[in-house]
């Protein structure tokens, strides 16, 4: 029994660093919650300032914890029907990890961000609002 204790430990130490990985209660930056999916955002600058491209860094799992796939990012302004001059570059760092650049909101006031996450259960649409300022 003890081996088996000392075999399991690197195996649950490895299990716990992935589950961590993926958003939680607690978590310090922007939690959006879905009924297939949760992602945890941090903006730099956060909040975004007018014409200055800003970072987003997302980390993206389904219900159960497990990563999940982000494959489109955008943001509209609802008060005027349009949305941004430029196309955000999502890039995969894996274990449900990515890093949007080319993000710029172009105008000052209300915003909506927009991601389009893939899960075993299906795709799903999270939205997050967001105040662009001087």
């Amino acid at each position: 029994m003890r081996r088996l204790g000392l075999w399991l430990l690197p195996l649950l130490a490895m299990l716990a660093s992935a589950a961590s990985a993926c958003p939680a209660d607690g978590f310090s930056g922007a939690l959006l919650k879905g009924e297939k999916a949760a992602i945890s955002l941090h903006l730099e600058p956060d909040p975004p300032l007018v014409d200055d491209f800003f970072v987003i860094d997302a980390t993206v799992c389904d219900v159960a914890g497990k990563p999940a796939r982000l494959y489109y990012v955008d943001a509209i302004m609802p008060a005027h029907g349009h949305g941004m001059n430029y196309r955000p570059e999502v890039e995969d760092r894996g274990e449900g990890r990515y890093r949007i650049t080319g993000m710029l909101f172009h105008m000052q006031g209300a915003w909506r961000l927009r991601f389009d996450v893939e899960t075993a259960a299906g795709a799903e649409r999270l939205t997050s609002a967001v105040h662009a300022g001087f």
